[in-house]
């Protein structure tokens, strides 16, 4: 008997206490506040600084900063009004307040609402991962505000990072190898390399499909051309640190960089050949135009550059080959770009004042046109091309094809980029490189970007030795 009466007195005391908590019932102040912390607990900190004009409300309870929030989200209109914070709020007005908020729909029933009840509710939303974003820039914003607050590592937060990260991305994902976006380091590091400003083993790099690091070709003259290095070569070693797929190209660049007359140890994939080379940095001088006459016959000037002022040295080059009759122009390995430049030059293969290139934007057309030369070449030309002959250099060799059919273009295809990019700079010097436009040759209006010029002979060229085959087999053409 004394055992049912300490049972009985439990279950009088666990319902008595149901009850008073289920009889709790919350107020307009306890919902502004639970609803809005729980739901948008992540907005800019800039709520703050805003100033309530509602009666009855004193700035340090607690409810001011949660109807702070309210009001920057535009929930509730900031007028002198009272909110009657005191008063009990029912579900139906519960609901109401979500709909018009969130824009979602739930039952409601007549009776008043509990913690429990409210608490129930908000964890079925958070549960649904339901927030009230509706576009990718308040997304972008929830997600930094989210990190900014909650995020546990809270040193790793740097703003500047952060920014650029989410730049970069967005950039990335137009999956266009010639968008960049560059950090200030970055883009210092870009600069330097347009104006050669620095010390290194002088070779062009690029990151192929494979995810490899590969030389494009080695400068003529260069330390990398010296110790040994081709074109094709792969690098797999940096001073014994290994290079992997997620090693982007600017880092393997600034790995190899600075400083000079130092010595760097690269680990070479030629083939199925694995190479060890020493190499010592140097600045050098680059020649953009180098020249001689070939075998007794052929008028030989390799490109070495599409550079500032090669028109000038180009004038220079041709007034020594004014009566040659056979002329050999080799633009291998010669990625480079200045587009202004290579249409100049062409005036010696094309009638003046004629077009050399059309640029198309999503806007506007524009002619590039030839300048005016003291002679005309019309007949018996060669032109050397290979795989890293891109860009301009794909300009020089179609645009004088197109204009002298009789044109022969000798070895293999080339890389395949028609596309012009524009450069912005930024006030923290970071930079953005962007494709604005298209290259079109204006005879044929053809346009090879992400395609490629193939060549009239294909020729090939041991990769074993570190003789010309091509210069040689050339000799032996008759035309």
């Amino acid at each position: 008997m004394k055992k049912a009466k300490i049972i009985m007195t439990i279950l009088i005391l666990m319902l008595t206490i149901s009850i008073s908590k289920a009889e709790r019932f919350l107020n307009f102040g306890e919902f502004f506040t639970v609803y809005f912390n729980t739901i948008w607990s992540n907005i800019p900190k800039s709520y703050k600084y805003i100033k309530l004009n509602f009666k009855n409300i004193a700035h340090t309870w607690k409810v001011y900063d949660a109807l702070q929030k309210w009001v920057y989200m535009d929930y509730l209109p900031n007028q002198n009004i009272d909110l009657k914070l005191f008063q009990k709020i029912t579900q139906k007005q519960v609901s109401m307040l979500i709909k018009s908020n969130l824009e979602i729909d739930i039952q409601y029933l007549s009776w008043q609402v509990t913690p429990d009840r409210l608490w129930n509710i908000l964890l079925e939303l958070q549960n649904q991962n339901f927030q009230n974003i509706s576009t990718q820039d308040e997304i972008m914003n929830h997600v930094y505000n989210t990190l900014e607050s909650n995020y546990f590592y809270k040193d790793a937060l740097k703003d500047d990072i952060m920014s650029y990260w989410a730049i970069k991305w967005m950039v990335k994902s137009l999956d266009d190898p010639y968008t960049e976006f560059f950090t200030p380091n970055e883009a210092k590091e870009f600069n330097e390399d347009i104006n050669w400003e620095f010390e290194w083993i002088w070779a062009y790099l690029e990151k192929n499909n494979k995810w490899e690091i590969i030389i494009v070709s080695p400068l003529k003259w260069s330390p990398a051309e010296k110790a040994g290095i081709q074109a094709k070569d792969i690098i797999i070693q940096i001073d014994n640190q290994e290079i992997n797929p997620e090693s982007t190209l600017w880092e393997v660049v600034k790995m190899i960089k600075w400083p000079k007359w130092t010595s760097i140890k690269l680990k070479i994939k030629r083939w199925d050949k694995e190479l060890n080379f020493v190499v010592t940095r140097e600045k050098i001088i680059i020649e953009n135009i180098e020249s001689k006459i070939l075998d007794n016959k052929y008028c030989y000037t390799a490109i070495h550059l599409f550079s500032f002022w090669i028109d000038k040295d180009f004038d220079w080059n041709m007034a020594k080959w004014k009566n040659c009759s056979k002329y050999v122009f080799d633009v291998r390995n010669n990625p480079w770009w200045w587009l202004k430049e290579v249409s100049d030059m062409l005036g010696y293969f094309i009638p003046t004042w004629e077009t050399t290139v059309l640029i198309k934007d999503r806007y506007w057309n524009e002619d590039l046109k030839s300048q005016a030369k003291p002679y005309k070449v019309s007949k018996d030309i060669i032109i050397l091309i290979n795989w890293w002959s891109a860009s301009a250099s794909e300009i020089f060799a179609w645009t004088i094809k197109d204009y002298i059919p009789s044109t022969i273009l000798i070895w293999e295809k080339t890389f395949g980029k028609w596309s012009v990019q524009s450069i912005i700079d930024y006030v923290d010097w970071s930079m953005l490189k962007y494709t604005q436009a298209k290259r079109y040759t204006w005879k044929s209006k053809k346009n090879i970007d992400k395609e490629w010029i193939s060549p009239d002979i294909k020729m090939q060229n041991n990769p074993e030795t570190t003789n010309d085959e091509i210069l040689d087999n050339i000799k032996k053409l008759s035309f």
